[in-house]
């Protein structure tokens, strides 16, 4: 299928992974986001619209006590100390300047939740959200791991969000892309959002806003989007109990976060509800050395590219090798170099330049992560719209359907159902 200019040579052209999940090789962008920075009770200027009731702010650790036993548990402890968190310096920097007692609230959160580990979980490229970022303590590691990274922090806590906006102005705007707003309660910027991070917030809500806040985010994630969720899960009991002792005085007595009730849900729950949503979901505990129960959660938007084929071409590949080797109409695999794929907001541009007016045409909906073959999103032409190319035999196992698209009275495709 035509997407671009046949060519045996690619301009992106990127190693394979072994795992063969889509591999991206987008031109590096030297444009930031504008600098953001809501002041105190100022509402963000950042479009929103109104989805779940929602009482979140970013989770807090206001244990003192926790982080001086934390900090006791020498080398076991993972991540506790600065000196462990390769940015742990130059982050904690930014809130020189903070009133006392958000200073040493964002220290001690710093010191009790795996924000390196968080970090690893989260693609190196892209526009990422954090909901509930509070006084943007992991957004700010996160624009600073990765220049690459266009973050944007939110919280309806407006005081929280005035501390990170104060922090953003000692930033380096030169090798981070970094902006907080303030939201109300409900809001949620529009997407789409390579990643969407939440930390320490679902337990804020009770069951059924918890999973329409993660159904939201599901809807604004990009086409191979991101969620990454860390949260305080139910076990071990003796972790988790001390966890509620803390968030109680969290929230019920020095109100520094905010949330009228506590709701604990398995992270294993999380995980299924995010599964019936069609995500692929992974989840593990990082709470070694830590005396939260901290659980981390992975899930991804299942990664479909598509192929528009002749009939016969596909009828030939399945009942012969297993294999599918056309490239485009007319042309093999062996001649190009590629199969030719596009992604959702692509298929419809290259049905109706090169299929218009056939009734021949097979819409394959390919599952990216069972290609045998290595998989790049390139331009041959040069463009900034990549395609997903097939640089191999695209074994049919991998198709996940293959749907006869009927021609309109114009004879255009009827891609979309």
């Amino acid at each position: 299928m035509p997407c671009c200019a046949p060519s045996t040579a690619s301009p992106h052209r990127t190693r394979r992974r072994s795992s063969c999940r889509v591999i991206r090789a987008r031109p590096k962008t030297t444009n930031g986001l504008a600098t953001g920075g809501a002041t105190t009770g100022a509402r963000s200027s950042t479009r929103c619209s109104h989805l779940v009731c929602a009482r979140q702010s970013s989770a807090t650790d206001i244990g003192s006590a926790a982080t001086a036993i934390s900090r006791r548990r020498g080398s076991d402890t993972v991540s506790q100390n600065l000196g462990q968190h390769r940015l742990g310096p130059e982050v904690l920097s930014l809130f020189d300047h903070a009133p006392k007692r958000d200073r040493l609230h964002v220290r001690g959160r710093f010191r009790t939740c795996p924000i390196a580990l968080i970090d690893e979980e989260v693609p190196r490229r892209g526009r990422v959200l954090e909901i509930g970022c509070g006084h943007g303590l992991i957004s700010a590691y996160l624009a600073l791991s990765s220049g690459d990274r266009q973050v944007t922090g939110i919280d309806i806590d407006p005081r929280k969000i005035a501390v990170a906006s104060h922090a953003l102005s000692h930033l380096d705007h030169s090798s981070a892309h970094l902006e907080f707003h303030h939201v109300a309660p409900g809001e949620l910027p529009d997407g789409p959002w390579e990643v969407i991070v939440i930390v320490d917030v679902l337990y804020l809500l009770d069951r059924s806003a918890e999973f329409a806040l993660l159904d939201a985010c599901v809807e604004r994630l990009s086409e191979n989007g991101v969620l990454v969720v860390k949260e305080t899960d139910v076990v071990p009991r003796w972790k988790h109990r001390v966890a509620s002792a803390q968030e109680i005085v969290a929230t019920k007595i020095l109100r520094i976060t905010a949330g009228s009730s506590l709701s604990f849900t398995p992270i294993a729950d999380i995980a299924a509800h995010l599964r019936s949503r069609g995500l692929e979901v992974t989840s593990r505990r990082v709470d070694k050395g830590y005396l939260h129960p901290h659980a981390l959660l992975v899930a991804r938007r299942r990664e479909l590219i598509y192929h528009l084929a002749l009939a016969a071409d596909w009828a030939n590949a399945q009942g012969s090798s297993n294999d599918y080797r056309v490239s485009s109409i007319g042309r093999h695999l062996d001649e190009v170099g590629f199969i030719h794929c596009s992604f959702t907001h692509q298929l419809q541009r290259v049905a109706d330049t090169h299929y218009h007016g056939r009734s021949d045409v097979v819409l394959l909906t390919i599952d990216a992560s069972k290609v045998n073959s290595p998989i790049r999103e390139e331009n041959t032409e040069g463009g900034t719209d990549l395609f997903p190319h097939i640089y191999g035999p695209l074994n049919v196992d991998a198709v996940m359907s293959a749907r006869p698209l009927a021609p309109r009275t114009d004879g255009t495709l009827a891609v979309v159902e």
